[in-house]
């Protein structure tokens, strides 16, 4: 009898650890999923970034114009000053470094092209909502439009306050999300389902990554 209370104990334990060591693996996956992307927050209006590593922020050069400190807030709501090490107005790209960035969690950048027909995850903080993603995919290939040397159209949603937010594919940062689309309908401009993104490909050449 003893025997067998042993036996069952044991594999209680087995049980308990092994659904501890679940719940700890999912735990940890949630976190780095989410707080990889930021909001940069500045005094009159706020954009979104991404942390792809060593405490490098991505995020658009529209949202840091005229800016050489910021805040970087995380999903955590943990706040980091960060520096504007550089920005590009012609490609709408910038790049930021926080100091103290170990409790900040990355994606790394992907410097492959971007295709059409790429399924990505775009995040950021639209207008007063954080942290939130959308789902869509990238339908225009890489190329000039408006006052961007080069991005590509894709069809998840992208409104104000995502500007400088990732894209996603396969846990990569493949681009930045920088503009949205409009038309004009009668005297109004009316905002489309399309946005604007710069690939992470132009966004490595612009860095020297080969």
């Amino acid at each position: 009898m003893k025997r067998y209370r042993a036996l069952a104990v044991a594999a209680l334990c087995l049980v308990l650890g092994a659904v501890t060591v679940l719940y700890a693996t999912k735990t940890k996956g949630d976190r780095a999923i989410g707080s990889f992307a930021v909001k940069i927050d500045l005094p009159d209006k706020h954009g979104s970034g991404a942390h792809i590593g060593r405490g490098y922020i991505l995020t658009a050069a529209h949202v840091v114009e005229g800016i050489t400190d910021a805040k970087v807030i995380t999903d955590t709501g943990a706040e980091y000053p960060a520096v504007v090490l550089w920005a590009n107005k012609d490609y709408d790209v910038a790049l930021l470094r926080v100091a103290d960035h170990k409790a900040i969690a990355y994606y790394p950048l992907a410097c492959s092209p971007l295709r059409v027909g790429t399924d990505i995850r775009a995040y950021g903080n639209p207008g007063s909502v954080e942290f939130v993603s959308s789902h869509g995919s990238v339908v225009g290939k890489a190329g000039p439009r408006g006052p961007w040397k080069s991005v590509v159209t894709i069809d998840g949603t992208v409104v104000m306050g995502m500007s400088g937010g990732p894209l996603v594919s396969h846990s990569k940062v493949v681009g930045i999300a920088v503009g949205v689309q409009s038309v004009t309908m009668g005297f109004f401009p009316s905002i489309t389902g399309f946005g604007f993104a710069v690939p992470g490909r132009v966004i490595c050449d612009l860095m020297g990554i080969v």
